[in-house]
């Protein structure tokens, strides 16, 4: 092109005449078709391609920005010292500048004072002042054009993935886990900011869980979520969990060296799914109290047999820690189970039991009949303790202890004895049967013809043998010899019933073993006492 003012013929790219400084070109922007935008702001999220289907971040070529051509920019050198046409007579007034970035050294300026136009060409423009004001310009132009490509795209992936993400969320309350697994890989494309990634990721790691069969893919995927969000302590728990299902647990030493300082300690500690045992496999001489425990939200299932946890049909549920009480073998599996019903990995530990032996307690009186009242002694070796029941059941810790000696009761009665030292190894059981019958001056049968006497005097039997005009019956029922106000007494009860058989009224009575006096009995909570 030839310059207006001088002539001088420039190239198209030159923006200024390098003989008079006269503007002959303008400036030109160029789009840049080969996703630069796309390419710097993509390799800064950190996740551009994992297993699972995320892809690598695309723009669409409609909302790429324009990139700035600054190619053609003049170097400082080439600016030379005029800007405005010598021909043009109009004077300049002090302090105006011309439109074309001409300027007029303030130390060249007198009050009053004009300028005609053909005194320009003598001024020697400051060239630093002219250069700063077109670098500025063009940094001005160029961050404008960035900020407005960032801006394109972020609107625009920001619209695409709320609309995948939402339709995912509406398909996964449905549990339309597999569709809504598509819509959220989709917004996960879409994704723009760390947010939405986060977002994005947490919910196709979801689905995955659920569908299961993804494990690859829920590592790629929790990985992702740990580098975007390095203080959400909940990442790396299920990081490590899937380590541990997939057997990759010389990974969870380096995740947890690579967490924040005030979290590593938490998760050095965090167990996972795969059930932990208190007792560690071995040999022991004593019985075991078993607990399991794993993290919150699962259910834990066990064997003894050896039989895998997830195939077998003799699996518990745990609930409670639980006894390892006999001698012998012990084949322990245990894996806990997640809410989708996955089987975590299985925890595998073989206990032998193998106790020293304990002496069985010595008991004082032999088993038998008693018709006078003694008192049941029991010892066992230093070190031990004595336990007892008296309902026919096997005794252990948690049975009453025995502390000093028992009052041999009336009537029959059955003690099962054992010792127990402080390992929790029990002894034998020691087995005693009593029946204690004073030698009362009244006799059981004594007792009954009063209490029958007594009976048919208050009205409460019309005949000594019970029967009544209108059919019903009364009937005598022994329970007891029972100590009430000092003296003994038999407890017997009195039971009416109609011709059918059905009871009528149920009443106590207690007749003296040693005058044969008749009193009447309350019965309350199994003891009985005179009224």
């Amino acid at each position: 092109m030839i310059c207006p003012n001088c002539g001088k013929e420039c190239t198209e790219d030159e923006y200024f005449c390098r003989k008079c400084g006269t503007k002959v070109g303008n400036f030109k922007f160029a789009v840049d078709n080969d996703k630069k935008v796309e390419d710097d702001y993509s390799q800064t999220s950190g996740f551009n391609n994992i297993v699972g289907g995320i892809p690598e971040q695309e723009v669409p070529e409609d909302d790429l920005g324009k990139t700035i051509d600054t190619s053609h920019i003049l170097d400082n050198e080439e600016v030379t010292a005029s800007f405005k046409d010598p021909s043009k007579e109009k004077p300049i007034e002090l302090g105006s500048v011309d439109d074309d970035f001409g300027m007029i050294d303030d130390d060249d300026q007198d009050a009053g004072k004009s300028y005609e136009s053909s005194s320009v060409e003598g001024v020697k423009p400051e060239k630093k002042k002219k250069t700063k004001v077109i670098v500025i310009c063009v940094l001005a132009a160029v961050l404008v054009a960035i900020l407005g490509t960032i801006g394109v795209i972020y609107a625009t992936k920001t619209t695409q993935f709320n609309k995948f993400y939402n339709a995912g969320t509406v398909l996964y309350n449905q549990k339309n886990y597999p569709d809504a697994r598509t819509q959220y890989i989709q917004a996960a494309s879409n994704a723009f900011t760390s947010g939405q990634k986060i977002k994005a990721y947490k919910m196709v790691y979801a689905t995955d869980e659920m569908l299961g069969g993804y494990d690859k893919e829920e590592i790629a995927y929790m990985e992702a979520l740990v580098d975007l969000d390095d203080d959400n302590i909940e990442f790396y728990k299920n990081l490590i969990i899937l380590y541990q299902n997939n057997g990759l647990d010389s990974k969870i030493g380096e995740l947890i060296s690579s967490a924040p300082e005030d979290i590593q300690d938490e998760l050095k500690n965090f167990d996972g799914t795969i059930p932990t045992v208190n007792y560690p496999e071995g040999k022991y001489a004593k019985p075991l109290e078993i607990e399991l425990s794993a993290t919150d939200g699962v259910k834990i299932y066990y064997t003894l047999d050896g039989s895998k946890v997830e195939d077998s049909q003799t699996r518990k549920e745990y609930k409670k820690p639980f006894m390892l009480s006999d001698e012998g073998q012990y084949n322990l599996r245990a894996a806990s189970k997640s809410k989708n019903g996955k089987f975590s990995k299985e925890f595998q530990g073989k206990y032998e039991l193998d106790f020293d032996s304990v002496k069985e307690p010595s008991v004082n009186l032999d088993s038998g009949k008693y018709t006078e009242q003694k008192k049941i002694k029991v010892t066992c070796d230093p070190g031990c303790k004595i336990y007892y029941t008296k309902d026919g059941t096997t005794p252990t810790e948690k049975s009453k202890e025995y502390k000093k000696a028992i009052k041999m009761p009336k009537g029959t009665s059955l003690y099962y004895f054992v010792a127990v030292n402080a390992d929790g190894v029990s002894s034998g059981v020691v087995t005693r049967a009593y029946d204690y019958s004073p030698d009362f001056s009244f006799s059981y049968d004594e007792a009954l013809n009063a209490l029958s006497s007594n009976l048919v005097s208050n009205g409460t039997f019309e005949n000594k043998d019970g029967s009544f005009k209108n059919k019903n019956i009364g009937y005598l029922n022994y329970k007891s010899v029972e100590e009430m106000d000092g003296a003994f007494y038999y407890v017997i009860q009195v039971e009416i019933c109609d011709k059918k058989g059905n009871t009528k009224s149920t009443s106590y009575y207690g007749v003296s073993t040693d005058s044969g006096h008749v009193e009447k009995v309350k019965r309350s909570g199994g003891k009985y006492t005179i009224k």
